[in-house]
């Protein structure tokens, strides 16, 4: 398909949609409150298009949605809070973006996610508060980036963490040591 843009009123009547697949499409953008209709939405995979910027009220609604695909677009910064409507999230990919730092609170609200996949990224910064809120978050891929420096902080319960392929080239003891659950962490090919 060639899909550009969607308008807010785009799934007006579509009350019992469960999966919604955007995927492979040219979008650009996405106007706030373009899903607060779709009450019974578990499922929205929006990858593989040209995705520059999310407005922070875009995923407005979704008080059910368990996954969120955001793979592979042009994604430059997630703001504060952008998730904060989405408490049932399991499921977050953001892999394959230009994002280049996580600001505090930036995962606010995401209380039950478990799996989140920022790989192949340009994340060079990531703020001490970033990962706030994400107390059942176990598996975190942080893979191929810019980063230098971890902090641990927030993500007590993790229980995978790949930071293979950055520029970390020192690493505290004190910087993993409240990763009291961990049972796998790759730090292959960093600096």
């Amino acid at each position: 398909n060639h899909i550009k843009e969607i308008y807010s009123n785009a799934f007006l009547d579509l009350l019992n949609l469960k999966t919604l697949d955007l995927s492979n499409n040219i979008i650009v953008s996405i106007k706030n409150n373009t899903f607060i209709d779709l009450k019974k939405l578990t499922k929205l995979i929006l990858s593989n298009n040209i995705i520059t910027t999310l407005d922070i009220n875009v995923f407005k609604g979704l008080n059910i949605l368990s996954n969120l695909h955001l793979s592979n677009n042009r994604i430059k910064q997630l703001k504060r809070e952008q998730f904060i409507d989405l408490a049932k999230l399991n499921n977050l990919y953001i892999n394959n973006n230009n994002l280049e730092f996580l600001e505090n609170f930036t995962f606010s609200g995401l209380k039950n996610l478990i799996n989140l996949e920022l790989k192949e990224n340009k994340i060079s910064i990531i703020e001490t508060e970033a990962f706030y809120d994400l107390k059942n978050l176990r598996h975190l891929r942080l893979d191929k980036n810019l980063i230098n420096i971890f902090n641990s902080s927030y993500i007590i319960n993790i229980r995978d963490l790949d930071l293979s392929f950055n520029q970390i080239e020192l690493l505290k003891i004190s910087s993993l040591s409240n990763l009291k659950f961990i049972y796998d962490i790759n730090l292959d090919s960093n600096r």
